[in-house]
């Protein structure tokens, strides 16, 4: 028997599934905020997504940021990998950083996911954009993502 008496098995099936996509995502299976995207962040997107997870009560290290590009196997995380993932580490909130990525997770979960918008998927508040990164050049863009994202909180 394989067992522990602080474990739980949803823990578990959080940590199993990090497992399985570790070459597609970064975090703690305990986190309470995904961040999807098609290509992994430069780190001035990442930085701002940090500080507002932060400043709407999600706590810098509660996020998981799922990248569904090739990674180092040369394999992308396909739309049941991302149902999977998703499922298996429940995160209270989503963040959808391109328009790729919000096609993709609307087919995982076969429903549309509309991008510059808020909207709710399996019973969680998300936000998706069109381009995250984008929306960092401008001080008018960055205060429409402000406002998209504090209707996470």
């Amino acid at each position: 028997m394989n067992s522990r008496s602080d474990s739980n098995i949803y823990e578990f099936n959080a940590a199993t599934a990090l497992a399985v996509h570790a070459d597609h995502i970064e975090g703690t299976p305990n986190g309470t905020l995904a961040v999807v995207s098609t290509d992994p962040l430069p780190e001035d997107a990442r930085a701002a997504l940090a500080n507002s997870a932060d400043k709407l009560g999600f706590g810098r290290s509660n996020i998981f940021w799922i990248t569904c590009a090739p990674a180092a196997n040369d394999a992308s995380l396909d739309a049941n990998g991302l149902q999977g993932l998703l499922i298996a580490c429940d995160p209270l909130a989503l963040i959808i950083t391109d328009a790729a990525a919000a096609h993709l997770l609307g087919h995982a979960f076969s429903t549309e996911c509309p991008v510059d918008a808020q909207g709710r998927i399996v019973g969680r508040d998300l936000v998706a954009f069109a381009s995250f990164q984008g929306m960092l050049a401008s001080p008018e863009q960055k205060q429409r993502a402000w406002a998209l994202l504090k209707k996470l909180g």
